[in-house]
């Protein structure tokens, strides 16, 4: 029963999923030197969503970024800063909140790119500090606030 499901999780998200899937592999072969792990991201408080999360070590030092397309998450990060402890508290964050866009996706379906996406794309590209005040990341981090995420790497 939880293939059929999937299957039907799939079909519902397929642009998404379609262009995470490219994302996916074009990392693993253009910027195979520079991922660093790659994993699984679930939570018991939502049966029908996972995430394939990729760890790509960031160009910027002690800098960080992320972005979600249906069931693949792709989250660079500096490996080399010299406070190990925060930067993997801080990649745990993003990673959650990823996940919460990954919720996004599974709930708008074919409509996530055009809701979430687009918007979340133009408004970052502007400005960092904007998109945090944008209602898709306050969304996004309220699907997951208080929920626990499991990162299987």
């Amino acid at each position: 029963m939880k293939a059929i499901v999937r299957f039907f999780l799939i079909v519902w998200q397929l642009p998404q999923a379609l262009l995470g899937y490219a994302v996916y592999w074009f990392c693993r072969v253009f910027l195979s030197e520079r991922v660093l792990s790659e994993g699984v991201v679930l939570s018991d408080s939502f049966d029908y969503a996972y995430s394939y999360v990729l760890f790509i070590r960031s160009r910027y030092s002690g800098r960080y970024a992320a972005f979600s397309l249906g069931v693949f998450m792709f989250v660079f990060y500096d490996d080399t800063y010299p406070d190990k402890k925060l930067m993997q508290s801080v990649v745990n964050d993003v990673v959650k909140h990823e996940f919460g866009h990954s919720v996004q996706s599974v709930w708008l379906g074919w409509l996530y790119l055009i809701v979430i996406g687009i918007v979340s794309l133009a408004v970052t590209g502007v400005s960092s500090n904007m998109a945090k005040r944008l209602y898709t990341e306050k969304w996004a981090n309220s699907i997951v606030k208080d929920k626990n995420i499991d990162i299987h790497v």
